[in-house]
């Protein structure tokens, strides 16, 4: 999950998910459903040709539908037919807008200040120059799993390795696939895959910053409470001993020249068992 903000020409906002209506005929207007059974099978031309079929019935029926709508409209009452039936049903749609104040989750993440609306902070000047239009997403869990994976080695000891799609920083990545093809997000929710990139620079930073500044809050916390400052010594101490440190992104194609791949690559190919095919298949594979 993602929060995504976008710059405006008032600052930083959150995208929001909103409900709108928009109004559609119902089935007793519609035009007739096609007399072809499987649309796949027609050529390009006959699908251009079905398709001007359908949109000409559309627009014989509904004109006078649309008249009584646009009068309705204007009386801000529902259009309907002579027959006291609706000529127009509104339909709730799911769609994406920008709120015109912060939001906690703005004011949170981004670290904006609720009074003045202004960012403030080490990135603050960095997310300022920004220009309207840039969207940006932020992934409070995916940080929290990175400390939490780095708290446990830091107690345990070990490395940790986390391979994802993605890229350093962030950008407007969210979409949604249904049946192999990409979608809009909101298009049919419950029933697409929604995902977005991992900012690998988030997860780093979340390790190698986020957590001193965590240590630094129970520090100061503790000694509030206690008022030992021999205990605060000995404990920083601890806590600074080993700390785990995070590195990267590197692309795939680094990675698995990193842990040998032309290597075995070569290897492969090299072996009496192995055709011409299968070594021009491994040699582009490795490509």
């Amino acid at each position: 999950p993602v929060h995504q903000f976008q710059k405006t020409e008032r600052g930083w906002r959150e995208r929001l998910v909103d409900v709108a209506l928009r109004e559609e005929e119902p089935d007793h207007i519609k035009p007739a459903s096609s007399s072809v059974e499987d649309e796949s099978a027609l050529s390009d031309e006959d699908r251009v040709a079905e398709a001007k079929k359908r949109f000409a019935a559309a627009q014989n029926q509904s004109t006078p539908a649309r008249k009584r709508f646009a009068d309705a409209e204007d009386s801000q009452s529902p259009a309907t037919a002579e027959d006291g039936s609706a000529l127009f049903e509104r339909k709730p749609r799911l769609r994406f807008v920008l709120p015109p104040d912060t939001t906690p989750a703005l004011r949170t993440l981004l670290n904006v200040d609720p009074k003045t609306g202004e960012m403030v902070g080490p990135n603050a000047a960095a997310l300022d120059a920004a220009s309207p239009g840039d969207v940006m997403e932020v992934c409070p869990e995916g940080m929290m799993l990175a400390q939490d994976i780095a708290n446990r080695i830091e107690k345990c000891g070990g490395a940790a390795l986390i391979i994802d799609y993605g890229e350093e920083g962030s950008k407007d990545s969210l979409r949604a696939f249904r049946r192999h093809k990409q979608t809009h997000p909101l298009s049919s929710p419950g029933t697409v895959d929604v995902t977005a990139d991992v900012d690998f620079a988030a997860l780093r930073e979340a390790v190698n910053n986020g957590l001193d500044a965590m240590r630094n809050m129970k520090r100061e916390a503790e000694t509030t409470a206690s008022g030992e400052e021999d205990g605060r010594s000995s404990s920083s101490a601890a806590d600074t001993a080993n700390p785990p440190v995070a590195f990267g992104p590197v692309t795939q194609g680094k990675f698995l020249a990193s842990m040998g791949a032309a290597e075995r690559t070569v290897a492969l190919i090299e072996k009496d068992t192995t055709t011409d095919e299968q070594a021009e298949d491994l040699f582009a594979a490795l490509e």
